[in-house]
């Protein structure tokens, strides 16, 4: 009988350690930043077709692309918010961004080529060990973000080809503290600035973080903001 009751103790206590370490676990699981709209999380399985209003934005390129280039406006061809479960981070369907408008002088067009680009939520450092809300572009496939080329005649180097790699964070504008509700709205806006531009940002994927690096290898920045709205006109904005 004695042992019989030692048994069934033993068994009652090692469930409640598993229920325990299942708990902890559990609770040391970090959210990732997630898409609302109209008031509820937008699932996984779950999309909303977005749409950016072209901005004029400043973009700075290699000097010998022509430096500072004037008149570009800035969009994108679309795509869809794609909905994510808990732990794991809104991302974006397959879109590119557009550029128009580019001159590095009144006779010199530069032309800027998006390659295929996804986009995922992510938080970005800040001071004394604050995070913001924030959005990672990255290429869909490999390293290749975008192509600069200049045209043939006109320019300080004729025919200038360059490619840039890498990836391109955006802060959420107005700038969002990770766990304050935000506030939703019909756009949303991404910032970039090329004097604080973002070089590291923290990605949750399983509910783990990392720090990871960004930022375009050939130094092309942007300076401005693109305004995000979704198929028909809901509120909507990022959480955690």
């Amino acid at each position: 009988m004695m042992r019989s009751m030692c048994r069934t103790v033993l068994l009652a206590l090692f469930a409640v350690l598993a229920l325990s370490a299942v708990a902890a676990s559990a609770a040391q699981a970090e959210e990732a930043p997630f898409f609302k709209v109209a008031g509820a999380r937008l699932a996984a399985g779950e999309s909303k077709e977005f749409k950016t209003t072209t901005t004029k934005m400043a973009v700075k390129v290699s000097a010998a692309a022509g430096g500072i280039l004037e008149g570009c406006s800035v969009g994108s061809s679309g795509g869809d918010l794609l909905g994510s479960a808990a732990g794991e981070p809104g991302t974006s369907s397959e879109f590119k961004l557009l550029f128009s408008g580019c001159k590095s002088s009144a006779t010199c067009p530069v032309t800027i080529t998006s390659l295929p680009l996804k986009a995922t939520l992510v938080e970005v450092p800040g001071g004394e060990g604050s995070r913001y809300l924030g959005i990672l572009f990255a290429p869909v496939k490999g390293t290749k973000f975008l192509e600069i080329e200049t045209a043939k005649t006109g320019c300080v180097v004729n025919g200038y080809h360059e490619r840039v790699e890498g990836t391109l964070a955006f802060e959420l504008e107005p700038i969002t503290q990770v766990g304050k509700e935000s506030a939703e709205a019909k756009a949303q806006r991404l910032s970039f600035s090329s004097v604080n531009h973002i070089s590291k940002v923290w990605k949750i994927k399983g509910g783990v973080g990392k720090e990871e690096n960004v930022g375009l290898v050939e130094g092309i920045n942007f300076e401005g903001s693109m305004p995000i709205e979704l198929a028909g006109a809901p509120v909507w904005g990022v959480f955690t």
